[in-house]
């Protein structure tokens, strides 16, 4: 196996992906990672493939923070859902998956209550293990964890965000057991997400991708040769993620392909290869647009009062005008208008300025003003339209009110002076 990480297919398929991994997708074969903002990644979604290629596990944290599985074959299709022995209450972030020993084992890694990392093993000889916990890595891990298999299947490296945003590390080898858990220099402060691994150049490198405190994916990349490089960022990806990455390598080991989500939500991707170097970040769409204003089509009064009397000499217009309104996300609509105690010989002048306002000022007396407000009713509004009323009237002082259109809300009214 090359990468102990997830075989999307079995051993006709080109394609790898790094866990955890987020909404499976698995007609497309792409992990969309946890957000990175959060310390668990705590819906996330980890898959393996197994006995040569024939069976699919899914694992996922369940509503009882425990670990549970899917089981796909061709043979039998889906499984039931089935909770992992011992876990219940044990896991608090999602779950990350390989399989190891040339295809024998399924090693399931996630955190654990005391931060520590926590293990399931699955083998057909003796079925799933306990529950356990790593030695030396209880309050090690603030981030789901992710898994790889190295050194030709013989190594498995798992990778977490450390309580100081480094990148963590703990290594386990049939010859050594487990290794103390270990920050990979360079990285303190680095991480603001949980990390994504992948397994390149033919098993010899180790590459691990993580967004960074300036929304940036970053990396950090391993070799025997080299040994750790220092933190990376990769080009042109400052203040493009919003998740974690996932990660995977593609045609015949020659590509890398690191996968995040923008702030909205589309997907983007930097694509590496030896002979290109990086390049990206490119836009794979899928952005969502926020929602719609809400609708409202039972309509809604706006009331205009006649104002205070005041200390004019002569008295004010007194007439109160009622306006229903109804909104959506094309406009707002004046659906029906009327004026209470209007006396005979005042007139209602209107000037608004939506589009398709007759031009200059509408006037009505009390006979005319169910024509002027059909005119009016016709027109769509927008957010910043204004309808100005002035009612006047004979030896009185008229009055003044301003409508203004307000984006999926009731028309604000104030009166003028």
């Amino acid at each position: 196996m090359q990468t102990g990480l997830i075989n999307c297919g079995g051993p006709g398929w080109r394609r790898r992906l790094a866990g955890p991994l987020i909404g499976l997708l698995l007609g497309l074969c792409l992990g969309l990672p946890a957000t990175a903002s959060a310390i668990d990644s705590s819906d996330g979604v980890a898959a393996d493939v197994f006995r040569n290629g024939r069976e699919v596990d899914v694992y996922y944290r369940g509503a009882d923070n425990g670990i549970w599985e899917r089981v796909y074959s061709d043979a039998a299709g889906w499984s039931a859902p089935f909770e992992l022995p011992g876990t219940a209450g044990v896991a608090t972030s999602s779950p990350t998956a390989d399989v190891f020993r040339n295809g024998a084992e399924v090693d399931v890694f996630y955190r654990r209550p005391d931060s520590s990392l926590g293990e399931s093993v699955y083998t057909d000889a003796n079925g799933w293990s306990p529950s356990f916990s790593i030695g030396g890595t209880a309050g090690v891990l603030a981030s789901a964890p992710t898994a790889d298999v190295f050194r030709n299947g013989t190594e498995v490296d798992v990778f977490y965000r450390r309580p100081d945003s480094s990148l963590g590390e703990s290594v386990y080898t049939d010859a050594n057991g487990w290794s103390g858990a270990f920050a990979i220099g360079g990285t303190a402060g680095v991480l603001a997400s949980a990390p994504a691994t992948d397994v390149f150049r033919n098993g010899t490198e180790v590459d691990v991708y993580y967004r960074t405190g300036d929304s940036g994916i970053g990396e950090s990349v391993y070799s025997d040769a080299g040994g750790w490089s220092g933190a990376l960022e990769l080009p042109g990806t400052r203040g493009t993620a919003a998740t974690a990455p996932g990660a995977d390598v593609f045609r015949s080991g020659t590509e890398v392909d690191v996968y995040w989500q923008s702030a909205n939500s589309a997907l983007r991707e930097s694509v590496y290869s030896d002979a290109g170097g990086w390049a990206g970040p490119l836009s794979l769409g899928g952005a969502v647009a926020p929602p719609p204003p809400p609708s409202v089509t039972t309509p809604v009064p706006t009331t205009i009062l006649p104002a205070p009397a005041g200390h004019h000499s002569r008295p004010h217009v007194r007439v109160k005008i009622k306006i229903s309104w109804t909104w959506n996300r094309r406009g707002t609509r004046m659906v029906h208008a009327k004026a209470f105690d209007f006396p005979k010989r005042a007139r209602l002048a209107v000037r608004c300025t939506a589009r398709g306002c007759p031009r200059g000022v509408q006037r009505a007396g009390r006979k005319g003003l169910p024509r002027l407000w059909r005119r009016l009713e016709r027109l769509v509004y927008r957010p910043g339209d204004r309808i100005i009323l002035t009612v006047t009237q004979p030896r009185h002082v008229a009055e003044r009110a301003e409508v203004v259109i307000r984006a999926a809300k009731l028309p604000a009214v104030r009166l003028l002076r």
